[in-house]
């Protein structure tokens, strides 16, 4: 109780150094103050994270790094209200280079269940060219990717016959990470941590362009789905249903 009361004090401290406030110091006080606590960390731990990393890239500006400090935090939320380290290549994105797919990243501001509607919405295109990365599971519990317009629903009936299962359902999404790498909302199909058998809406090979997750949230890449085919090798199946 004693080390946590300290670092509770540690973190105020560093949060309110100029505005004269008082670290809780009793177990009532604690309690109170728990629930700030990992806004508390986030804060100090991104603060830290980018001073760091100011030192140490900036003898390679200009040069291909790894990480890109000109983007906005979003592991912290926007908490710290600095810029931060941001991996600037998820694996979808080493996946995509090592197989040499030429494609457009595109960044947009992610809501919190806002799915294809806010991604198409706020990168102005067609709702139906934003591809979305489904995780699901057959009836021995085995993972499968399924690839569907923004617009459509998955006919799990259909899917299953299609793909010679006796069910399909939808993935539990802590289940659906531990396969794929990605947390939900950011799930790509392109460099999963397992690879997964991937199936594919057929009319989605008809569009000459898709948006497609990239492997983070409020992150798409933009391509040819021909390539979508030529790197996955997907299994075409027709089980849209219009929405």
């Amino acid at each position: 109780m004693g080390g946590t009361v300290i670092f509770v004090q540690a973190i105020w401290r560093f949060e309110h150094q100029n505005d004269g406030g008082r670290p809780p110091h009793k177990r009532d006080d604690l309690r109170l103050h728990r629930s700030q606590l990992t806004g508390w960390l986030k804060t100090f731990l991104c603060e830290r994270a980018f001073s760091l990393g100011q030192r140490l890239l900036a003898p390679l500006r200009g040069a291909d790094i790894f990480y890109d400090v000109s983007k906005t935090c979003f592991n912290c939320e926007g908490l710290c209200h600095r810029r931060c380290l941001v991996p600037s290549a998820t694996p979808a994105i080493h996946f995509l280079r090592k197989h040499h797919v030429d494609f457009i990243e595109r960044e947009y501001r992610y809501e919190e269940h806002g799915g294809t509607r806010v991604s198409a919405r706020e990168l102005g295109v067609d709702e139906h060219a934003v591809v979305k990365t489904l995780v699901m599971e057959d009836e021995r519990r085995e993972p499968l990717i399924v690839l569907m317009h923004g617009d459509r629903e998955v006919s799990t009936k259909q899917l299953a016959r299609q793909a010679g299962r006796k069910t399909v359902t939808p993935c539990d999404p802590a289940v659906a990470q531990k396969h794929t790498g990605y947390m939900v909302g950011g799930t790509s199909p392109f460099g999963t941590r397992k690879t997964l058998p991937v199936f594919i809406e057929g009319t989605i090979l008809d569009l000459e362009t898709v948006y497609i997750n990239g492997g983070r949230r409020g992150f798409l890449v933009a391509l040819s789905p021909q390539e979508i085919a030529r790197v996955l090798k997907p299994t075409v199946v027709h089980v849209g249903l219009t929405t």
